[in-house]
């Protein structure tokens, strides 16, 4: 699965063993920068993608920045994974479980500890916040020809 951003930037859901990678491809450089061990936080995670090229207005006016600015959801510990090899890099641990739910940057770690304790219900109603009804319409084009 992948989608595009008016950025030229694309998004592919990858499921490689029993992770699920979201990589980042940006004109001809495709990187990989966020991996989660359960489909429906992938499934979150692309729902905030989305609303982030959605969304209207200023990044600072958006949810996500104010996620980042409340800093990491009490429900979510955050933890250096390989900080010689990857510096920066973090995985996320909801409501003390034995395992973790995957690795990300620090940064978006500390938005997505907001994300990842809600609902997938939850999640898209607090990202709907704000933008008109009509915008979910949704126009499929296809080009059959080929």
């Amino acid at each position: 699965m992948a989608f595009t951003g008016d950025a030229e930037i694309s998004y592919f859901v990858v499921k490689e063993g029993d992770a699920y990678y979201i990589d980042q491809k940006e004109r001809s450089s495709r990187g990989r920068y966020w991996m989660f061990r359960r489909f429906e936080d992938a499934e979150k995670y692309l729902l905030l993608l989305i609303s982030d090229f959605a969304r209207p207005g200023e990044y600072s006016d958006s949810i996500l920045f104010r996620w980042y600015k409340e800093g990491i959801d009490p429900n979510v510990s955050l933890t250096e994974i390989d900080p010689d090899n990857y510096p920066g890099r973090v995985s996320l641990r909801v409501d003390r479980e034995e395992t973790d739910r995957g690795w990300m940057s620090d940064y978006d770690a500390t938005i997505f500890s907001h994300a990842i304790a809600l609902t997938y219900e939850e999640l898209d109603g607090a990202l709907r916040e704000g933008i008109p009804p009509e915008w979910f319409n949704f126009r499929i084009v296809a080009d059959i020809t080929k």
